[in-house]
Formats: structure tokens, C-alpha cells, sequence
């Protein structure tokens, strides 16, 4: 299993990231940096990088970060844990919509304007996902944030969890990936503001 993870990781090394990890990595990296911002986490809480279910780890609460770019109808799930809560921590689903644009924020400079704003060290984390700064600007894509959207992963949010498949099933499936409609999602949002989201989810309830 070890081995696996590292061959995977330097097969991810070895290209460009396209324009769908890069608005993912982006998406994440914009909440990161609200959480530093705020004092609500730190790159600790990063754990979406090393292929944990969640993409952050908070003391009261997890988040799961997707980008929405302008034609997005649906999000992408990897797994069943992935829209599932760990014991009693409640799951927060993060939708940032992003738009490529010709005067956009590059993914590098987002990460040069967090380790200098904050002096982290986000090596690890990067290293971790297999990307690196690019040789030239004409790699990455220029990205514009919008609005984000929460939604509290609760009874009637659409989803599949291992808690709802017989166990046989379960255990027989090796890998789970599946397409969830935006449309079906949208009447439980209740917050719309990155920094209104960040700061409830540090609070304990």
C-alpha cells in the first residue's frame, strides 16, 4: 500500500496540474488562507493533500472544499467517507466558484501570498499533491473567486455513506466515485460569505 501511494504521487509530479486541480488546489488554498486569517486553523488542518476523507480538520468540525467553475452542474465525490461525518464532528461542504480569467490570480501566487502574509511552509502539503511552481506563467490559469456557499452535511443532503449500503456491499466495493447535482444541493445552503463560513466553523456549537 505504501509503495502504491509513493508511485502515485511521483506519476502526479511528473505533469502539469490541468485546469480542474488547479481550481481545486485553488479553492483549497483560499480557505486555508481565510482560516490563517482568522486564527481558525492552521496548515495542520490541511489534510485533503495527503488524501485524507476531508480537506480540513478543525477542533470542532471538518470541512470538504469543492471549486464550482461557470459551467459546473455537478461536483465530483471520491468515496464514501468523503460526504460522511466522523463520529459526532459535524461536516461542513464548502462550494467555491471560481472563474478563469486573463487577469486571475495564478495558484502560485496564491501560495507565495500565503507563506509571505503568514510565514508557513507549505512544502509539505504541495509536495504531497505532486505540484510544484511552473516553469512558465503560460502553465497555470488565471483564476477570479465568487461567491462560497455552505451547506451543513446533515439528513436529506444528497449523498452516498457506507452507513446506508449493506455491509457486504461495503466491504466488496473498492472504489467509489460519483457525480452530485449543484441544482440538488443548492436549497441547503445557508451561508454565503468565506469569512462568515470559516468563522462559524471555528466556533464550537
Amino acid at each position: 500500500m505504501a509503495i502504491q501511494r509513493w508511485r502515485l504521487l511521483f506519476e502526479r509530479a511528473k505533469r502539469p496540474f490541468d485546469m480542474t486541480e488547479q481550481m481545486g488546489l485553488f479553492a483549497e488554498l483560499l480557505v486555508l488562507e481565510s482560516l490563517l486569517e482568522q486564527g481558525a486553523g492552521d496548515v495542520g488542518a490541511w489534510r485533503g493533500p495527503y488524501r485524507e476523507p476531508h480537506d480540513f480538520e478543525l477542533a470542532t468540525r471538518s470541512l470538504e472544499v469543492k471549486a464550482l467553475g461557470p459551467e459546473s452542474e455537478t461536483i465530483e465525490i471520491h468515496g464514501l467517507a468523503q460526504l460522511d461525518t466522523a463520529g459526532d464532528k459535524p461536516l461542513d461542504l464548502l462550494l467555491i466558484d471560481l472563474a478563469p480569467t486573463t487577469d486571475g490570480v495564478h495558484v502560485s501566487d496564491l501560495v507565495a501570498r500565503i507563506t509571505t502574509t503568514f510565514g508557513v511552509d507549505l512544502s509539505a502539503p504541495l509536495s504531497a499533491l505532486g505540484w510544484a511552481p511552473p516553469e512558465s506563467e503560460a502553465a497555470e490559469v488565471g483564476l477570479q473567486a465568487g461567491p462560497s456557499r455552505r451547506i451543513r452535511v446533515r439528513a436529506g443532503v444528497p449523498r452516498l455513506v457506507a452507513a446506508a449500503l449493506p455491509s457486504p456491499t461495503v466491504d466488496a466495493i473498492a472504489r467509489v466515485r460519483y457525480s452530485l447535482s449543484v441544482t440538488a444541493l443548492l436549497p441547503f445552503i445557508d451561508l454565503n460569505d468565506l469569512v462568515s463560513i470559516v468563522r462559524d466553523a471555528s466556533n464550537v456549537d
